[in-house]
């Protein structure tokens, strides 16, 4: 009996081996991905802390996301990034054709061209390469950089 139970364990453990052989050699045989997955309609919504917390501060969206393979970081294509203010007021609008998007270091980045305007429409810039710090709202302009300044302000009411 003692025989038996030995030689019913040794063969367990062999077909186990085996088994486990067989699954890792054809992991490693499996052809690598030549292209990415590439997600729609990507947002990144970040809200207000408390007593706001209900409220958007900032939505990065782009029409496609692909995540880049050993790193932390998305391409996104047609991009664009809102800021708000507390009560929910368009702040600023950021526009470009592609960017990437680092979520570890929560920043965006291009050395292509952006277009941004603000809320109330009186500042336009465009440039062609920039830094954005979605932690504390920090857009770096790079190179090419055109501002274009309406002073023009709403007539105030009559009394």
């Amino acid at each position: 009996m003692i025989r038996k139970l030995f030689t019913s364990s040794s063969r367990q453990l062999a077909a186990r081996s085996l088994a486990l052989l067989l699954v890792a050699s054809a992991l490693m045989a499996a052809p690598e991905r030549s292209a990415n997955m590439v997600v729609s309609n990507y947002a990144v919504p970040e809200n207000f802390p408390p007593p706001h917390e209900t409220q958007m501060k900032s939505l990065l969206e782009g029409d496609e996301a692909e995540l880049q393979s050993g790193s932390h970081q998305v391409l996104i294509r047609r991009v664009k990034w809102q800021l708000f203010n507390e009560n929910g007021t368009n702040q600023l609008v950021v526009r470009a054709p592609q960017c990437f998007y680092d979520y570890t270091q929560k920043t965006v980045y291009s050395d292509g061209h952006l277009e941004a305007q603000s809320g109330d429409g009186r500042f336009l810039f465009e440039s062609e390469g920039f830094l954005l710090h979605m932690t504390n709202q920090t857009l770096t302009l790079s190179n090419r950089v055109h501002t274009i300044i309406n002073n023009a302000r709403p007539a105030a009411p009559k009394p």
